[in-house]
């Protein structure tokens, strides 16, 4: 089975922060293609700021929670969705 990496021209990554209004590309990382996007994302903590509302998707979370933590920390409100099972096992209200 080909993931069609077998192609002619170079391929790369992108996971970008944007604003949600204007659509606007605030920072944005690049990594090889095999590289899991959830790698890409640490070093767009740095462009996070207090009072941005970071939207994010279930993965993200689940990556690590330590990572959950050093977003938390930028002082952004964080509005991520989660697996219902992995918090409750661990205690936590998804509500």
């Amino acid at each position: 089975m080909s993931l069609g990496l077998d192609a002619p021209y170079p391929k790369v990554k992108v996971l970008g922060l944007g604003e949600c209004g204007t659509h606007a590309v605030i920072d944005a990382h690049l990594g090889e293609v095999l590289i899991d996007e959830r790698e890409l994302a640490r070093p767009l903590l740095a462009s996070i700021d207090p009072g941005m509302l970071v939207l994010a998707d279930r993965g993200f979370y689940s990556y690590s929670r330590a990572f959950w933590d050093e977003a938390a920390a930028t002082g952004a409100q964080l509005l991520w969705r989660v697996q219902f099972l992995a918090e409750a096992a661990r205690g936590h209200r998804t509500r």
